[in-house]
């Protein structure tokens, strides 16, 4: 927070998402230093992942399945290890739309690497977050950032599979999130709020962002919006000088809270490497 200078702490999912990131960046621009940055990420997480004792399993599996995804984009190493984990536990976790959506991506992408062990489970998994986004899509409180990765999946699906049912439910996932978007670019949190914010918002671009070239002019709006709440070595004048490098470059959440999420850069960084790579998706053509 730079007001009180109070840092946070950077939680298991949240720095496995932003090492995620840096892997799609780095084969997206063809540097390895963003790549050596991720590596040392991904070494201590998966170094503790499997024997912290105080993480429940949503935040166990929700980091490994960012491992699993980091792990396809790098030298593969450790990627039996995380997918039989996944794979034994996934029936375990308490359901969330995010962590559902997230382990159906990382079986479809896993699958897509030539194990087709794991294409079912992402199927009952992706089945299962839509069923979910059909009952709740229509209610006024709906959280928009519930969603984005389900459109993800599915694309993800349709390039396994070639069945039109999954590029359709792609498509309505993605214009349901489009109908959020704002005057000003950013997504509505929720369909009866004009709030938004950078993490929700970033989201949702990292998703479009996939599939640039249909969704381009709100992929570009939302991007202009989440260009502006990027912090600047011009717009950081407020935050204690010894502190200011470690803003720079971050979002700021919203108009009012001044905080940095890493989550946020995340998904910033994440679409940009997907635009970067045009149609070659630094992911699902990996």
């Amino acid at each position: 927070n730079p007001i009180n200078s109070i840092g946070g702490n950077a939680d298991w999912e949240r720095l496995a998402s932003a090492m995620h990131a840096l892997f799609c960046f780095s084969k997206a621009t063809g540097n390895d230093l963003y790549k050596g940055t991720a590596q040392k990420s991904f070494s201590f997480l998966e170094k503790y992942i499997f024997t912290i004792s105080n993480l429940s399993l949503n935040v166990r599996l929700g980091t490994l399945s960012y491992l699993a995804r980091s792990s396809l984009l790098n030298n593969r190493s450790h990627l039996d290890k995380i997918s039989n984990f996944l794979y034994l536990n996934w029936e375990k976790i308490k359901f969330h739309p995010i962590t559902a959506a997230n382990l159906a991506t990382t079986f479809a992408l896993i699958t897509s690497s030539g194990n087709k062990n794991y294409l079912s489970e992402s199927v009952r998994l992706a089945e299962t977050v839509w069923i979910d986004f059909e009952k709740n899509k229509n209610f006024e409180n709906t959280e928009s950032a519930l969603y984005p990765e389900l459109a993800y999946t599915f694309k993800a699906l349709h390039r396994l599979t070639n069945e039109d049912i999954y590029q359709t439910r792609a498509d309505l996932v993605k214009d349901w999130l489009i109908s959020k978007q704002l005057e000003n670019g950013a997504f509505a949190a929720t369909s009866n709020s004009s709030f938004c914010y950078s993490r929700g918002t970033g989201k949702i671009f990292e998703v479009l962002a996939a599939s640039y070239i249909n969704n381009e002019v709100a992929v570009q709006r939302s991007y202009k919006w989440l260009s502006n709440m990027q912090y600047t070595e011009q717009n950081t004048y407020f935050i204690e000088p010894n502190l200011r490098n470690k803003f720079i470059g971050g979002l700021r959440h919203d108009y009012v809270n001044t905080e940095a999420w890493i989550d946020g850069a995340a998904h910033f960084l994440l679409g940009i490497s997907r635009i970067m790579s045009k149609h070659h998706d630094p992911e699902i053509d990996s």
